[in-house]
């Protein structure tokens, strides 16, 4: 299965470089990882300020696509990038599953509507305005799954959005790659569910 994991966001708000993308730890290259272990075809597009044309790389399980940011929204810290190079590579790549990092970006209403292919949003929690109810509810109820690391994170989603808890899955992020932690196993033996 082609599984295309987005992160539809600049990275001015953590400083890191284009490079330190590549290079740091980031749980969506661990969740790509883990993906690709179990034989599914995954890429990782990603977003950065610094760069004018796609840059591609790749890691001992995945591709990676860094991608230009075309226009920003106005006073939006985190999440106000657009691309015309990440919907152009999504269509081109044609996945059969979308794993979208961070609900809360100006590209996520376009990816939604625009998809041919189930849809999982990763949401990291924060209590929801009213305004982004208003903006991204239709959005979020019309998302085949959601992925949250904390109780907190799918309370909100059934409390504020109307999303059902059922099409919410609890995977915690993994421990940062500095972090001590073990090796990660095989995947595991049986069926694996997708979370679509």
């Amino acid at each position: 299965m082609r599984v295309a994991h987005v992160l539809p966001h600049g990275w001015a708000f953590s400083g890191w470089s284009v490079d330190d993308v590549l290079s740091r730890y980031h749980f969506s290259k661990h969740f790509a990882a883990l993906m690709a272990r179990l034989g599914h075809e995954v890429r990782l597009f990603l977003l950065h300020e610094d760069i004018r044309q796609t840059l591609k790389s790749h890691t001992d399980t995945a591709e990676i696509e860094v991608l230009p940011i075309d226009a920003r929204m106005p006073l939006v810290r985190f999440g106000g990038d657009f691309s015309l190079s990440l919907l152009a590579s999504l269509r081109s790549f044609r996945p059969e599953l979308i794993h979208y990092h961070q609900y809360r970006s100006v590209m996520f209403p376009l990816i939604e509507r625009l998809r041919a292919a189930p849809l999982v949003a990763q949401y990291h929690g924060g209590r929801m305005r009213a305004a982004e109810l208003r903006l991204f509810g239709p959005f979020l109820r019309r998302t085949d799954s959601f992925v949250v690391s904390q109780e907190a994170a799918r309370r909100e989603l059934v409390r504020r959005a109307g999303v059902a808890s059922s099409r919410i899955f609890s995977v915690p992020l993994p421990l940062r790659g500095e972090s001590r932690v073990r090796r990660l196993r095989d995947p595991p033996s049986g069926a694996v569910r997708l979370l679509c």
